[in-house]
């Protein structure tokens, strides 16, 4: 890419030598986040609105203050910024490649020598261009603006894509059991009780930061601590700990599975054995997935290499360590119901959502009948959430270019949440 730019490779590593690995190998490619693009569209519009270029907004925003407002949870975030002047017109595809171009230089030759393009501790970006009438050196301009946030979040998308598999489990158990080499017949047959789920499925579970919290928490402190436990040394289970984490529960539940390895592993590989030993346990422990009880949940994927952890005398220090942490609940005082729903490419042809097959930056658009809808693009994962409440909604779907997929699909919100699951043709 630095040849494509102008820039002789040899030369920037003559200077900057840590970029070797990188140019040798290159990064792993990263996933779309509508919430960072949203931070990005609306620093990019207050940069063209107030006249002003630059990181730090005129009322002291830094880029991690915009992203947190957008409710990401970062652990991680850069911003890179591009500015493009034109006389009569410029297209938005040549304007684009300017800008990278510019982008991409400024990181590689610039002072600061701080990577955001090519910063290997990022998962996640969304990216705005807007133009504008700009003063430059007081003439005034026309230019085109660029904003690039990237990020890390403690959500990772096989979290929300392991998500989106509880939510398909719950909504088609019989359809699932059977992909992963179950006998469906054998089920309904051992477990008259589930009859009614097996005909009907549940609900789909809504996202709820407090219990992803809680999730996480008690992952980590498992990998660092040396222990796989519901019961945490000091005698918690997963009830205090939800409680701890600000959640109110009537009920809840917690499903956990762990895989160590001496060598690294394709994680979704990993995460697809993960959810697979946690959905085999619906039939011969305690329920969490396919109880009715449950209305929100909070998926934790964790994931840590051989020197990663702080405590270098726990059991999981010199090990390759892959673990899932899921907490269910039912709030004391339920909130307004929610619209959950993944559009996906049936990659596999097999009629399911699998990891890695999510559709990111489709158009979801849920609207009241005969009221202008609400417009939401899915994330990295196909998904999508809208906490509406009750009525009645027409949902329209469309491919991020457009292209329509599901046109005036009516349904009906109750108290209970309601799925979707969207395929599309792989290429489509």
């Amino acid at each position: 890419m630095a040849l494509r730019v102008g820039l002789a490779p040899d030369q920037i590593l003559a200077t900057r030598p840590e970029l070797a690995h990188i140019f040798a190998n290159g990064l792993h490619p990263l996933a779309f986040s509508p919430k960072l693009q949203a931070a990005a569209r609306g620093h990019a519009t207050d940069m063209a609105a107030q006249g002003y270029y630059g990181y730090e907004s005129p009322e002291g925003l830094a880029p991690f203050d915009r992203v947190k407002a957008t409710g990401y949870l970062a652990v991680a975030v850069k911003e890179s910024l591009g500015m493009l002047s034109f006389l009569n017109y410029m297209g938005l595809e040549e304007a684009s490649w300017g800008l990278f171009s510019n982008m991409y230089t400024q990181e590689l030759t610039g002072d600061s020598g701080e990577l955001k393009i090519l910063a290997p501790d990022v998962e996640d970006v969304g990216i705005s261009v807007v133009s504008a009438r700009f003063s430059l050196q007081g003439y005034p301009s026309n230019v085109y603006i660029s904003t690039c946030d990237f990020g890390k979040s403690k959500v990772s998308q096989i979290a929300r894509e392991l998500m989106a598999l509880i939510d398909q489990a719950r909504a088609n158990p019989l359809g699932v059991a059977e992909d992963l080499g179950m006998d469906p017949e054998k089920l309904i047959e051992q477990f008259p009780e589930l009859a009614e789920v097996f005909h009907s499925g549940l609900p789909p579970l809504a996202w709820d930061e407090r219990l992803f919290d809680a999730a996480y928490m008690h992952g980590q402190d498992m990998l660092e601590r040396g222990y796989f436990s519901h019961i945490t040394p000091e005698g918690l289970g997963w009830e205090e700990r939800i409680e701890q984490a600000g959640y109110p529960a009537s009920s809840s539940g917690e499903a956990m599975a762990l895989l160590v390895f001496t060598d690294e592993r394709e994680a979704r590989e990993v995460a697809k054995s993960l959810f697979e030993r946690i959905f085999r346990r619906e039939f011969s422990e305690t329920r969490n997935i396919l109880n009715p009880e449950f209305k929100e949940a909070g998926v934790a994927f964790v994931r840590t290499v051989p020197g990663q952890l702080d405590d270098e005398s726990s059991d999981f220090a010199p090990f390759f360590n892959y673990l899932l942490v899921v907490n269910l609940a039912a709030p004391i005082e339920p909130g307004p119901s929610a619209i959950v729903g993944n559009v996906y490419e049936d990659k596999d042809h097999d009629g399911l959502y699998d990891l890695g097959e999510g559709l990111a930056a489709a158009v979801v658009a849920i609207g009241e009948t005969g009221a202008d809808p609400v417009c939401e693009l899915t994330d990295g994962a196909g998904g999508v959430e809208m906490a509406l409440g009750a009525g009645d909604f027409v949902l329209s779907v469309a491919c991020p270019d457009g292209s329509p997929i599901s046109e005036g699909f009516p349904l009906h919100l109750g108290d209970e949440n309601h799925g979707f699951f969207i395929c599309v043709a792989p290429g489509e």
